[in-house]
């Protein structure tokens, strides 16, 4: 189809003319107009422009809906659509990738709650963006936010929304549920989280206030008491750590002795300082079966086969896999260690920061191992 066609199907008002023009502007992106010579792709383009605003809604949301999953497509056009009526902008702002943080950020600030609604559910929500959306204060918005795992939150706002979360219900869930939950964090919201259990048990259920007074409190001290445990447990392992890291003695076969003693804070403290992982992130790594986490680790630290099968083996002591036979396992993880290239490794782990969430580090694996 050629520029003359484009606009005689602009100037078509029927149900099959708009039917067409949708799907010209379709193949025009999806491999079926690669036949266009860049000229005629350029000239169509600024046709194409100055049609959608005065095409109908039905055929704005057609070609929106057709184009949102598009990789090539003009960043204009992506624009002009994602700022359309929200209905039309929201398969746009859910998917299209070629929109800019810029154009997100600036969009959650002068556009509706639904445009605001179909930022959040991208995959992924950059840092900022994410900050524009808790910034627009919509609780609606932010609850959608918090259950998109593919939202980087950065700690800071993380705090922020747990300290809502007090006061705003529909946040504790999604946020307890969240990878790159600080377990400090956690263990803030468990005083306002034990206040409304209290609160749902005595309007639902006839039971004596002070035997469940007495019971939360008793949960409290015990929870409380545990904290300040592990708080000093990893002080001390933060400091002796740090110790370790600045004599040059944080070797493979320390943090293997760390293992063998138990000392799994000590095992974490020194791999924080080594790869720059959470705490959090790093606890889910050696407590997942497939050890996908633990293989990129050991390729990047130059941690050795027989090495590698020693700290699996212990972290599997520790944290039993499911169902399936620790062997099975074993074998499938050596297949991870003997496919995953040092190189690749420690470009993953030096790609990664106390920001990165658990999810977003799992993706990475998975991407190196294909390589």
């Amino acid at each position: 189809m050629d520029h003359k066609e484009l606009l005689s199907l602009a100037r078509d008002k029927s149900d099959r003319g708009r039917a067409k023009l949708s799907e010209a502007v379709s193949d025009m992106f999806s491999g079926v107009g690669d036949s266009l010579s860049d000229s005629e792709r350029s000239l169509m383009l600024e046709i194409l422009q100055d049609l959608i605003g005065s095409c109908e809604r039905s055929v704005r949301q057609s070609i929106s809906l057709r184009l949102a999953e598009v990789p090539n497509i003009p960043h204009e056009l992506a624009l002009e659509l994602a700022n359309d009526e929200a209905d039309i902008a929201f398969p746009i702002l859910a998917k299209c990738n070629v929109l800019l943080d810029t154009d997100l950020i600036d969009i959650v600030r002068t556009r509706t709650v639904q445009h605001q609604l179909a930022v959040a559910i991208r995959n992924p929500v950059n840092y900022d963006v994410s900050d524009a959306l808790v910034e627009a204060g919509n609780e609606e918005v932010i609850t959608r936010l918090l259950e998109n795992k593919a939202a980087r939150i950065t700690d800071a706002t993380m705090e922020y929304l747990v300290d809502q979360s007090e006061r705003v219900k529909g946040f504790q869930a999604p946020i307890l549920h969240r990878d790159d939950l600080d377990p400090a964090l956690a263990e803030r919201m468990f005083i306002w989280v034990s206040a409304a259990l209290r609160e749902y048990i005595l309007d639902h259920y006839s039971v004596d206030e002070t035997v469940i007074d007495r019971l939360l409190e008793e949960t409290a001290l015990d929870h409380f008491k545990d904290m300040a445990i592990r708080g000093k447990t990893k002080a001390i392992s933060a400091k002796l750590a740090d110790a370790l890291a600045e004599e040059g003695q944080a070797t493979p076969e320390i943090m293997l002795l760390a293992l063998e003693c138990g000392e799994v804070a000590l095992f974490i403290s020194m791999l924080q300082r080594q790869t720059g992982l959470s705490e959090a992130v790093l606890s889910r790594f050696i407590t997942e079966s497939s050890g996908e986490g633990l293989v990129v680790i050991a390729k990047a630290l130059d941690i050795g086969k027989p090495q590698f099968v020693q700290i699996y083996t212990l972290c599997r002591k520790a944290y039993p896999p499911p169902s399936e036979s620790f062997g099975n396992f074993l074998k499938r993880a050596l297949g991870l260690f003997a496919s995953l290239r040092p190189d690749a490794a420690k470009a993953l782990v030096e790609g990664w920061d106390r920001r990165t969430t658990h999810s977003q580090a799992i993706n990475d694996v998975k991407t190196a191992f294909a390589l």
